[in-house]
């Protein structure tokens, strides 16, 4: 049984199924702005969680169901529903965040001067899984959820760089893209 579901957007992108749930998160563009949606496929409500003039992207979701990890340009901007674009703020470097469904809270993850992508929670919910373009190139990095202390831990240093970020089921794995020899891989 299909079922086609029209949303009123220009684009949506990035799916991510909500675990434990029939909800949908994706980034949704209005035509104006690029925000964090909650689609649910039972009732067909849809909520448009961030509702701002910040560029919201690359969704994950907690393995728990009750937050969502994405990158975001917004900087020390903790709050949604903000309607005007704000004067002189930058929109050129983007930080990890997570949003906790429920409360509304946003929570800044990262706090560097480089570009942090693709955040992948392990599934036990204790490792962030990360690119950052921190050596000047795109690798991956590790962050213990579990502890303040420390920074993350580079563990790739390719050349090329990398993206799309994913954990295999067991948290022992990363599967990601990297460009080699004119082409992207997977590895």
């Amino acid at each position: 049984d299909k079922t086609k579901y029209r949303l009123n957007m220009e684009g949506i992108f990035r799916p991510a199924w909500r675990p434990g749930r029939n909800e949908i998160a994706f980034i949704g563009n209005n035509g104006k702005t690029c925000d964090i949606y909650l689609f649910n496929i039972d009732t067909e409500q849809l909520i448009n969680l961030t509702n701002d003039w910040f560029t919201d992207d690359q969704v994950s979701w907690h393995p728990n169901g009750q937050s969502l990890f994405f990158i975001s340009d917004r900087n020390e901007i903790l709050e949604t529903n903000i309607e005007k674009k704000l004067e002189g703020h930058l929109f050129n470097q983007t930080d990890i965040y997570e949003l906790n469904i429920e409360s509304h809270i946003l929570r800044r993850i990262s706090d560097t001067p480089y570009n942090e992508t693709y955040p992948s929670i392990s599934n036990n919910g204790d490792v962030l899984a990360f690119i950052s373009d921190k050596s000047g190139i795109n690798n991956i990095y590790l962050s213990d959820m579990t502890s303040t202390l420390g920074e993350p831990q580079a563990i790739t240093n390719a050349l090329t760089g990398i993206t799309q970020l994913s954990w295999n089921g067991d948290d022992t794995q990363l599967i990601f893209t990297g460009f080699f020899n004119r082409g992207y891989d997977i590895y």
